[in-house]
């Protein structure tokens, strides 16, 4: 080569210089112009022969098996466990019912919330559900195009970008584990992008809205269903939803927070609630004046009406009227009459009690980690969205630190002008 022959006619530092490139045989930048070393032309294509010997054994000691017709039973989404899938032809024979079974173990075996195991079942089972509705397409390696008209499938039943996102972090999870297994190849939806989520803000309360919630409360709870009037239960009920609005707005917790919430997981002396949030991360809200007084009243003149309606063993701190524990949709409901009672927006939601929680907190000069740690975010990044919803904390610091946001400011900057006589 040139660059060789110029190297070594010339000193070290000269041949630097002609070829700064240069490099070790081994270097992967280099390889591919040297040529191979005998030992590389020997070793090489003995090993590619035996790996082209042991693929053709496999074939023929694995035929692939017929497809199975889909069972007319799994129409539904929720029935993806009882569909008998494809017999894969590589990766051990395992068939798509059987895995998507072993996968569901598994998030079992790591301690998944609820909530996951639920998504992750529905993602899923409706994805393989789908599939074995397409013909000639085995789940082990669903090629890209199919997995872009699920994609135009999803989109068409109206779901949101946020749902899509977390259907395909779902699927990429299950073809991960069946990788690890060895049952696949590879992850066949690592080459598809994620559709991108809208960043919105998140619609927050007035503190007047808050408490005109509050003041529709009295009379609300009518007579319930099966109940003698005069019994008390109205009246426990209308101290139980006063509870869980104080309580929601005081310490910003989710509506599955407020459902899971136990007698024992509060400490009125010390104002504070234990709240077991997502992740199963624990974490302590606060309590103000006015949820402590709500929840103290609750627990002595509401609750026991509302026990003596069941069994008396349920420890949970909001019961319903037949003495159970009440539910995310029981809670949701109680509040969504509350709205629409005091004549709110209909976007409000029990979820915009927790957004107004962080909004005025920081409008009231909170400290945006703290505000992180009473909310249970995991990073800062989810936190700083409500500094966006917060117009007058956004507007104090641009006061306070543009030289001509105010009037006085601006005099001052043209003061300082007439000063200087440079153009």
């Amino acid at each position: 080569m040139r660059v060789a022959s110029a190297c070594a006619a010339a000193p070290r530092s000269t041949c630097l210089a002609i070829a700064p490139t240069f490099r070790a045989r081994n270097s992967p930048a280099v390889s591919r112009t040297l040529p191979p070393s005998p030992r590389q032309a020997s070793v090489v294509p003995r090993r590619r022969a035996a790996s082209r010997a042991r693929n053709r054994a496999l074939a023929n000691a694995r035929p692939p098996s017929p497809r199975p017709a889909p069972s007319p039973t799994t129409t539904a989404a929720d029935d993806w466990w009882v569909w008998q899938g494809t017999t894969m032809s590589v990766g051990g024979g395992r068939d798509s019912a059987s895995a998507a079974t072993a996968f569901m173990a598994s998030l079992d075996a790591r301690d998944a919330s609820p909530h996951t195991k639920r998504a992750y079942r529905t993602a899923v089972g409706q994805f393989l559900t789908w599939l074995s509705g397409v013909d000639g397409i085995d789940w082990t390696r669903p090629p890209r195009r199919t997995l872009r008209a699920y994609l135009a499938e999803l989109d068409g039943r109206g779901l949101s970008r946020s749902t899509i996102s977390s259907r395909i972090a779902a699927l990429r999870s299950f073809y991960r584990f069946a990788r690890r297994q060895g049952w696949v190849a590879g992850d066949p939806w690592a080459a598809i992008v994620t559709p991108r989520r809208s960043s919105r803000l998140p619609r927050v309360m007035e503190v007047d809205d808050v408490e005109r919630l509050l003041d529709v409360i009295p009379g609300s709870a009518g007579h319930a269903v099966g109940i003698v009037p005069g019994a008390g239960i109205p009246e426990a009920l209308e101290l139980r939803d006063r509870a869980i609005v104080e309580c929601t707005y005081a310490a910003g917790l989710r509506i599955s927070e407020i459902a899971a919430a136990t007698v024992s997981d509060l400490d009125l002396s010390h104002g504070e609630i234990r709240v077991l949030g997502k992740g199963r991360k624990e974490r302590i809200g606060m309590l103000g004046a006015p949820a402590r007084d709500a929840l103290a009243t609750y627990l002595d003149n509401g609750r026991p009406l509302l026990a003596a309606g069941g069994d008396g063993g349920d420890d949970g701190l909001f019961l319903s009227t037949r003495g159970r524990t009440l539910g995310p949709r029981g809670v949701r409901k109680r509040i969504d009459r509350l709205v629409r009672r005091a004549g709110l927006p209909e976007h409000t939601t029990p979820h915009t009690l927790r957004h107004s929680f962080a909004t005025h907190l920081l409008e009231g000069g909170a400290d945006l980690r703290v505000v992180q740690e009473l909310l249970g975010h995991s990073s800062l990044a989810t936190t700083q969205i409500y500094t966006h919803v917060s117009p007058g904390r956004l507007q104090s610091s641009y006061r306070a630190a543009h030289p001509r946001a105010t009037a006085e400011g601006a005099v001052e900057a043209t003061t300082d002008d007439e000063g200087d006589d440079r153009p």
